[in-house]
């Protein structure tokens, strides 16, 4: 028999769906399971832990819900998770993984204003303790949270964008900031093992996901305004972040959408309205926005 050379064993793995990088082993297929973060959300990053954990941050006008997304020859149907939750409860995340620990998609160059950065970036996402904000570690007030999804492994990028936005800070006037993160995300491959969410205060299963053949999933956690509402334009939804980070009013940020027909130049003479961006932008004219911290800038 002859001996399988190099490039027929990658071949054959391939053809099983497998690839061997550096001795771990990862997927040539698409993933089974996106889980997708939406709305008003505070992401922590532990690096002591190595976890990550999204807080659901309760506010006036915004509804919490959990919905699974289930795409499969049959069609596409979706169901909701009942979020009658403790409130200060952990719910834990068991994702099927090669290693422990989380990591967050980062390439190349990154520059919020001028619009450059790779489409799946984390740096999408606003640090509130980085140079951008705060620059320093923020005291939190955790009986504000409602609920906190917490993982111990998988890598996390931004999904979506909001459209182009201004910023200010206390009274001073608004200028141009660029994109922030609309969704974070990061995927899940269920032939490794299943998808398991559980309440750490009960011990409850809250949802359990496992490979099915030809099917992929999509769980949203969301924490926006119910789609029947209407969001009058110019709402100022970032506040509601203050009740978890307090600080004087005359600290807080207030973002607004760029207002069309609004020439925003750049130090290099360009129109910024008119940059093409790699991201399908949010409509939403009041985005909610993650927010990060923890992450030391």
């Amino acid at each position: 028999m002859k001996r399988l050379t190099i490039s027929m064993l990658v071949l054959v793995l391939v053809a099983l769906g497998l690839v061997v990088s550096d001795g771990v082993q990862t997927h040539a297929r698409g993933p089974s399971l996106t889980i997708i973060f939406r709305g008003l959300m505070a992401f922590r990053r532990d690096h002591e832990e190595q976890t990550f954990a999204v807080g659901i941050l309760p506010a006036p006008e915004h509804e919490f819900t959990v919905q699974v997304l289930k795409k499969s020859q049959q069609g596409i149907s979706t169901y909701s998770i009942p979020v009658n939750v403790s409130k200060g409860d952990t719910w834990l995340v068991q994702i099927p993984a090669q290693r422990n620990g989380v990591s967050y998609y980062q390439n190349g160059v990154f520059d919020r204003q001028k619009g450059v950065g790779d489409i799946r970036d984390f740096r999408w996402l606003i640090d509130l303790e980085g140079k951008e904000f705060y620059g320093h570690k923020l005291a939190v007030d955790r009986r504000q949270m409602g609920v906190e999804v917490k993982f111990s492994s998988g890598e996390f990028y931004t999904k979506t964008t909001t459209l182009p936005l201004q910023r200010k800070v206390g009274s001073k006037t608004f200028e141009y900031f660029g994109r922030i993160a609309q969704e974070i995300a990061t995927d899940v491959f269920l032939e490794d093992g299943d998808f398991v969410l559980t309440s750490q205060a009960s011990g409850r299963e809250i949802l359990r996901l496992q490979q099915e053949p030809d099917t992929t999933y999509e769980l949203v956690f969301e924490n926006a305004p119910p789609p029947t509402q209407h969001v009058p334009m110019g709402a100022n939804h970032f506040q509601y972040y203050y009740g978890f980070f307090p600080m004087p009013k005359s600290q807080w940020y207030e973002f607004r959408v760029v207002r069309p027909g609004l020439a925003q130049i750049d130090l290099n003479g360009r129109n910024l309205n008119l940059v093409e961006f790699a991201h399908p932008p949010s409509n939403n004219e009041a985005p909610c926005g993650g927010v990060g911290y923890g992450g030391r800038g």
